[in-house]
């Protein structure tokens, strides 16, 4: 069958000898400018035998193919594949990123510490995530400035995202979705801050390391 597939207009004698072997009804080789061979195809339990027959051009070149009964031919047709099922909608990032200074108070990270602004914004980022087609994964993740020690900042990143994560569930996101982590002072926004500058200055100059992200994978 796939042989009889390449059989194709333009085809030479010697190659289609190759293909199908020698024609059944001995035409003969040289001079001859019609073929015909008897195929016996298994159908519907079956067996269906058709006569196809292959016409040359004065230069023995396969140019006109015939075949009786004529719906032979729809046997070489390829089985059209089943459609694949489209696969479920990739899930795409929503970030979210809070100011850690709107949030809570310099150093601090207990649900007491947040600021009234901090927990309308919580609030507001909770309702998006609620009206999503479909929520998957939520991170929270925690950030720091590097003011301190680096476990004390380690600390902080994750106190405070834990803090978001528990009032994230108050406002009802789903708790089996969420999860919190702190990354302390390891992936700063910005790091050209003079240390030798004035704590105050310094401070206010570090404002944008100081975060607390929310990253959620929600479908399009």
């Amino acid at each position: 069958m796939e042989s009889l597939r390449q059989v194709a207009a333009g085809v030479t004698k010697e190659q289609l000898y190759h293909l199908l072997g020698r024609p059944h009804f001995r035409e003969g080789y040289a001079g001859v400018r019609e073929w015909d061979y008897l195929f016996h195809f298994r159908r519907d339990g079956g067996v269906t035998t058709c006569q196809y027959k292959v016409i040359f051009d004065r230069n023995y070149l396969a140019r006109s193919f015939y075949w009786m009964p004529q719906d032979c031919g729809d046997l070489l047709r390829e089985p059209v594949a089943a459609a694949t099922p489209s696969a479920p909608p990739a899930a795409a990032p929503r970030r979210f990123s809070l100011s850690a200074d709107a949030l809570f108070a310099f150093g601090q990270s207990g649900r007491g510490d947040l600021q009234s602004s901090g927990r309308a914004e919580i609030a507001r980022i909770a309702a998006e995530l609620r009206d999503a087609k479909d929520l998957r994964n939520v991170r929270v993740i925690g950030h720091t400035d590097s003011i301190g020690s680096e476990q004390a900042n380690q600390v902080l990143s994750q106190r405070r995202a834990q803090t978001v994560h528990g009032l994230l569930i108050d406002e009802g996101v789903p708790a089996r979705s969420i999860s919190a982590e702190g990354r302390g002072e390891s992936e700063p926004v910005i790091g050209d801050c003079d240390a030798r500058a004035e704590r105050a200055a310094l401070i206010a100059c570090l404002q944008p390391n100081r975060r607390v992200e929310i990253v959620a994978d929600v479908e399009q």
